[in-house]
């Protein structure tokens, strides 16, 4: 008789679930893909997330969640401006891009005394 041993044991891992935290003027807000679409805009009642801005649209932008990634989408007349990490800023003009990571979404335009800065951080967590 021959002993064996299993290489691939049909052990199933914790399924993890990706999680969306913004930080809007310190304050947390969780975005769960369920959530989502998730609409920010400029002093709107039916988004999401209101900020003020003065560059900021009432529709300016949106999160979906699509095949397992966050998206944003701009939806605005002067753009979102993108930090992904340590890499440089770029805008975004009618256009998607995956949030990944950590970094920060401007509004119309990025100065650090701007009312439209939203910090971002995407994690996984355990079901």
């Amino acid at each position: 008789m021959t002993n064996s041993t299993l290489l691939n044991p049909q052990v199933s891992a914790p399924l993890q679930l990706p999680v969306l935290e913004l930080f809007y003027k310190n304050r947390p807000i969780e975005v769960a893909p369920e959530k989502t679409p998730f609409l920010i805009g400029r002093e709107n009642p039916r988004a999401a997330l209101s900020v003020r801005g003065e560059f900021a649209s009432r529709e300016h932008c949106r999160i979906e969640f699509h095949e397992g990634k966050f998206l944003l989408k701009d939806c605005s007349r002067n753009g979102t401006i993108i930090k992904l990490g340590i890499a440089p800023s770029f805008r975004l003009k009618s256009e998607v891009i995956p949030l990944t990571g950590s970094g920060s979404i401007h509004l119309g335009t990025e100065t650090s005394a701007t009312e439209a800065c939203i910090l971002f951080k995407v994690s996984l967590r355990a079901l």
